[in-house]
């Protein structure tokens, strides 16, 4: 998805025109996050009721954080424990 794509998705759900900072830190995630995960934590937002960037901000770092930890688990050999 381009980026361009990715702010008309916010400005959809926002119903309103990001701000330039706004726009930034939506670059700022895209260099971190895949489009997929942007959407989603957006998506979970609106459904919650709060269309905040620092809202999503938190969405984003703790889903990131558990695929983190989930990928950790399953990279671990554990084959001796058989």
């Amino acid at each position: 998805m381009e980026q361009t794509n990715i702010i008309n998705v916010f400005q959809d759900e926002f119903h309103r025109v990001l701000t330039p900072m706004e726009k930034e830190i939506l670059n700022d995630w895209k260099n971190k996050y895949t489009d997929d995960l942007i959407i989603k934590c957006l998506k979970e937002g609106v459904y919650n009721g709060v269309t905040s960037f620092r809202y999503i901000n938190k969405i984003l770092e703790s889903s990131a954080t558990e695929k983190d930890i989930k990928e950790d688990k399953e990279d671990k050999d554990l084959s001796w424990l058989d």
